[in-house]
């Protein structure tokens, strides 16, 4: 198999799938980290994407991954045939992401902002992802699916972060003040510009630990809403003592910011 260099400057595709692929396509049940290639051939559409769109070539280096691996491979095409070599010795598990980070947020007016909020989960590993319809949320929640599994797809294959999030249907300001579970060990952040407010740089972040952080809608929450918010254990964050963020930005910056601190 070909060296393969710096996977920074390698395309990513996610191939769902992938390790079933690849033990069917080992000589055992079992992958051995020590054998020979394994060749197995890639879908119609990712085939003509590879081809076609980006015009790789044989002996292209490129990355694939699924929810449970992730590998290097060289491509060679055959009669448009695409097939790609993995080296057992590539493969790697895809680990769960520490601390366990979710993202609860009054739904936006727009599809292209909420379609934004996925993005910066998926680029900063957010495990679940939970809209909330509150009494100032006028936006409307894409019912198509496939559109923001696409989104999620996009956001892992640019930035090469793996864990895809789960997307929660979203739920009234009441059921899910009733479903939200706060537990002794959980850091709970309620992004609010507030003189009550803590500095997001003074929130303790343990690796262990879950985090949760609850942005609102554009107009922010009412006041029912922010006293229910803080009496189930979200404390006042304040992400900048200067501005007050569009809700798109803040959940940029307070993930941005988790994801940074170890």
């Amino acid at each position: 198999m070909s060296k393969v260099v710096d996977n920074k400057h390698i395309f990513s595709f996610r191939s769902s799938g992938l390790k079933s692929f690849l033990i069917n396509g080992s000589t055992s049940n079992k992958i051995d980290p020590n054998g020979d290639d394994i060749e197995i051939g890639l879908d119609k559409t990712l085939t003509n994407r590879l081809i076609t769109v980006l015009r790789m070539k044989s002996g292209s280096v490129i990355e694939l991954f699924d929810d449970e691996v992730r590998c290097t491979a060289v491509i060679n095409i055959i009669n448009r045939q695409l097939f790609v070599a993995i080296s057992p010795k590539t493969i790697r598990n895809i680990d769960p992401l520490m601390p366990e980070v979710n993202l609860h947020f009054g739904l936006l007016k727009t599809r292209e902002s909420n379609e934004s909020v996925l993005e910066s989960c998926t680029l900063f590993g957010v495990c679940n992802i939970f809209p909330i319809l509150s009494d100032k949320s006028q936006g409307e929640w894409n019912t198509k699916k496939d559109r923001y599994m696409n989104v999620l797809t996009a956001a892992m294959e640019q930035s090469k972060q793996y864990k895809m999030p789960s997307i929660h249907e979203p739920k009234t300001f009441n059921d899910w003040s009733r479903s939200f579970k706060h537990t002794a060990t959980s850091t709970n952040m309620f992004c609010d510009f507030d003189e009550q407010s803590i500095p997001i740089s003074q929130v303790p972040i343990h690796p262990q630990n879950q985090i949760n952080i609850l942005v609102g809608p554009e107009g922010d929450f009412t006041n029912r809403e922010k006293h229910k918010i803080l009496s189930l254990g979200f404390n006042r964050t304040m992400l900048s003592s200067i501005s007050v963020l569009r809700s798109t930005e803040a959940i940029k910056l307070a993930l941005g910011f988790v994801r940074c601190v170890r």
